[in-house]
């Protein structure tokens, strides 16, 4: 029954995205701190999906600090596009309900975001947690990634069950990302050793 409602959803959100938008010749496909790539943008602008059929839905209007003009920055991306998710730490954060940052490394444009829908249940790019050690603070994952965790994540980090949905994105500090746990809506830092 679960899977039957999560395909009913996925497909009711994917029903109010524009058609595919051209991927142009342009677009980096092989930056390696995007490990996202857009797959779809809702003709508002408002909800995005990722190569692993995430959803993310983002502000309605965001300011482009090249011209300082008020829009919704995703409707100038493109199918394709790197994206690379990071946590949501400017000032405003706290007053937010935007938890994580989306950045088109193509655009150099980027927004705030709050996941919608997690990846698509047994996708060619969904994660799951495969191993857990606690006592050494280590995770891996069915990509065959293997994780350590962040001293101040373990409180956290010992929520996490076999199994759990993961999206990797980007720390905000250097050679550091975070693991965004679907079941549990939290994200980690942690650093990737293989």
């Amino acid at each position: 029954m679960k899977k039957i409602t999560a395909l009913l959803c996925t497909l009711f959100t994917l029903s109010i995205f524009a058609q595919d938008v051209k991927i142009p010749a342009s677009s980096a496909m092989t930056d390696e701190n995007a490990p996202h790539y857009l797959s779809k943008v809702s003709k508002e602008g408002t909800l995005i999906a990722m190569e692993d059929e995430s959803q993310w839905v983002l502000p309605a209007f965001d300011t482009d600090e090249k011209d300082n003009d008020e829009k919704n920055v995703a409707l100038t991306w493109f199918a394709g596009d790197p994206l690379m998710i990071t946590p949501n730490i400017t000032f405003l954060a706290y007053f937010s309900s935007y938890t994580y940052t989306i950045h088109n490394l193509r655009t150099g444009t980027y927004t705030g975001a709050k996941l919608y829908y997690g990846p698509r249940i047994d996708g060619a790019f969904t994660k799951q947690v495969t191993e857990i050690n606690l006592a050494d603070g280590t995770t891996s994952l069915s990509d065959g990634s293997s994780w350590i965790v962040s001293t101040a994540s373990e409180p956290k980090f010992s929520k996490w069950q076999i199994g759990d949905y993961i999206i990797i994105g980007n720390s905000n500090k250097k050679n550091k990302n975070i693991l965004i746990n679907i079941n549990l809506n939290q994200y980690i830092e942690s650093a990737n050793y293989n």
